[in-house]
């Protein structure tokens, strides 16, 4: 493979410089890939135009990519259904008798992330869709909400039954057999839990925020919710269930298919390799998610049609515009595969692992780790992938400097840095959903959101420096939830909105 050097940065910083000048983050990443392509074969014309074709047949041919995207219009299509039908209006009336406060409000969308922990997808989507109206009703920036939704679906990353357990496990898996650590896949993953620092410091800030109403974005926050679209109903009649049962249809849907995925693979284990992370390892997440999503829509159309809510002509209606809602969201995650595979070939991770490895101390080694992974997530658009370049490096590095006792906390490192790289750009997957959630862009989302973002990433990175000096971790713990407390109780404001 050719060594394009500083070169490799450039696709990434093509794309971020033009969503920040333009907001047109689809067009920022189309010209980030060509970029991209042309630095790959620049020898003629021909060869350049070569070379663009085949990235743009890749980023629009990967399978699993597409089935993202269907989900996405599946599930805006739904939720256009439901808007216009006027569910939403009735379900945020509900839902007012019992969330009468703002602070309810911010506090039951967080608990429903949370819930919601075996799909950051899902979490995302489902949070911030369902909560959007009533989010309205107490005017409630929906940037603020947007931020709590996003930072809430990093919990898949720390709990056993999600589907990023059985990946992050085997990731592990692969990079110790690199290094001769032999271990299950339960053990890798669950010795790295308490090293996670950048999840559980999110998930802390975003429930100071969710409490209190009070967030680092506000300066940056002018939207106002008179100045959104308002939302359009051609149904009569519609009733707090036409939301609630096609919503927890589709969450008990997904969660069923998950455990029968399971159910299905457990003739195939012998005793010894029986636990949740195997059982899930080859879920059909996507799969699953697109079936649960039809049952939903199936659902919904029914109950509309039963109750005499809508007819067949307004349904088709409101699922079309749902369609449009979630159709830039949906492209969007396309595109970034795109970004993702150019990265990949220019080794853009690995010239930025090899910037940092020349002078890694063991003190240095954990928080150098997390700053690397969280660069290559930006640099790529994707977590998953900077995780794959960036595991098995982390662990030899840990190994020579260290010994064995460092891989558990340069696997959290980087799980962690993964996860916030993606939270700083607008082209990840979940930051295009959360800013689709609320209706606002994934820019606007991203800008307002990461003043709070920058923040845990600080306090983390000084406390992987507390870890690598030798520090206890309950002490790293304490500190970390002091200094984001004081930070949040003297720094932050309460939104405009409010």
């Amino acid at each position: 493979m050719h060594d394009f050097g500083i070169l490799s940065l450039l696709p990434a910083f093509i794309t971020i410089l033009l969503a920040l000048l333009t907001h047109r983050i689809v067009l920022a990443l189309f010209l980030g890939i060509i970029s991209g392509a042309l630095i790959m074969d620049h020898s003629g014309v021909a060869a350049g135009l070569k070379s663009i074709f085949y990235y743009l047949y890749i980023t629009f041919s990967d399978p699993e990519r597409l089935k993202i995207a269907f989900f996405l219009l599946l599930v805006g299509g739904l939720l256009g259904i439901i808007s216009d039908s006027g569910a939403y209006i009735e379900f945020a009336k509900t839902l007012s008798g019992f969330l009468n406060t703002a602070r309810k409000v911010r506090l039951t969308t967080f608990i429903l992330g949370i819930f919601i922990f075996f799909d950051d997808y899902a979490s995302v989507l489902i949070a911030g869709t369902s909560m959007r109206s009533i989010t309205k009703s107490h005017r409630i920036s929906p940037a603020l909400m947007a931020y709590i939704v996003d930072s809430v679906a990093t919990v898949v990353s720390i709990t056993l039954l999600s589907t990023w357990s059985a990946f992050e496990s085997s990731l592990m898996v692969s990079a110790g057999a690199t290094v001769s650590v032999k271990k299950t896949a339960t053990e890798f993953l669950i010795s790295s839990l308490p090293y996670h620092i950048c999840t559980y410091s999110g998930l802390f800030l975003a429930f100071l925020v969710a409490f209190s109403g009070k967030w680092f974005g506000v300066k940056l926050d002018n939207l106002k919710i008179e100045e959104e679209e308002k939302e359009n109903t051609t149904g009569k009649g519609a009733k707090f269930i036409h939301v609630f049962i096609p919503i927890i249809t589709l969450i008990f849907c997904a969660l069923g298919g998950l455990f029968y995925s399971a159910y299905k693979k457990l003739s195939l284990l012998s005793y010894e390799e029986i636990n949740i992370i195997n059982l899930l390892g080859d879920a059909p997440t996507i799969n699953i998610l697109i079936l649960s999503t039809f049952i939903a829509l199936l659902i919904c159309v029914i109950l509309l049609k039963k109750d005499k809510v809508m007819e067949k002509g307004t349904m088709r209606k409101g699922f079309l515009t749902g369609l449009k809602h979630m159709g830039t969201a949906a492209l969007l995650i396309i595109l970034s595969r795109g970004l993702s595979e150019i990265s990949d070939n220019l080794g853009t991770g690995l010239f930025i692992t090899g910037i940092f490895s020349s002078t890694v101390t063991v003190a240095l080694l954990p928080a150098i780790i997390v700053i690397i992974s969280a660069l290559i997530t930006i640099a790529t658009g994707i977590s998953w992938s900077s995780m794959a370049i960036l595991m098995p490096i982390a662990y030899d590095m840990a190994l020579c400097q260290g010994g064995q006792e460092l891989i558990p906390v340069v696997g959290g490192a980087v799980i962690s840095g993964a996860i916030f790289g993606g939270l700083l750009i607008p082209y990840s997957d979940t930051s295009v959903m959360a800013a689709s959630a609320f209706r606002i862009t994934p820019v606007y989302h991203t800008r307002t959101q990461a003043s709070q973002i920058f923040t845990v990433f600080t306090v983390s990175i000084l406390a992987y420096l507390l870890i690598g000096l030798g520090i206890n971790l309950w002490i790293v713990y304490l500190t970390g939830i002091c200094l984001l407390t004081g930070i949040h109780y003297f720094l932050a404001k309460e939104s405009n909105l409010l």
